[in-house]
């Protein structure tokens, strides 16, 4: 693969780390007068992965500047940076999701807006839904 491409993928598989470990840390960091933008953050992400048929667009960017024949949503279970990065490493993706949904649930807790509260608990319940669609975690629950 030429070099130019590889630093691209390089560079996008890091930025997409450090935006999903925002995800996990966010509500550690940021005080509760952000929360309706981190709940209509993951809103929008989810929101995305159903037009983009369960994957992200930059995973499918990544997955089609190395494959030019890659189809939308063809293998949602593929997820480049985490393959890259984490070594597709089951626990440590699970871990990264538990900790944005329960980002989620403390922004539930912490707040009076019915918005937020609402906003967050649908969030939850797609995000797990999502997760279930596109993670392989019966590998640790039958290991």
């Amino acid at each position: 693969m030429e070099l130019w491409k590889d630093a691209f993928l390089t560079g996008s598989y890091i930025v997409h780390m450090l935006f999903e470990w925002f995800l996990c840390i966010y509500v550690f960091i940021l005080p509760k007068q952000f929360d309706i933008f981190y709940a209509l953050y993951i809103f929008l992400l989810i929101f995305l992965k159903f037009i983009f048929r369960y994957e992200c667009i930059i995973n499918f960017m990544d997955k089609k500047l190395v494959d030019s024949s890659y189809e939308l949503g063809s293998d949602p279970k593929d997820i480049p940076f985490k393959r890259e990065l984490y070594d597709n490493n089951s626990y440590l993706i699970l871990f990264i999701n538990f900790l944005i949904v329960l980002n989620l649930i403390i922004l539930i807790v912490r707040n009076k807006n019915v918005f937020i509260k609402g906003l967050s608990f649908f969030n939850i319940i797609i995000w797990i839904f999502i997760e279930y669609k596109t993670q392989d975690y019966y590998k640790i629950i039958f290991a």
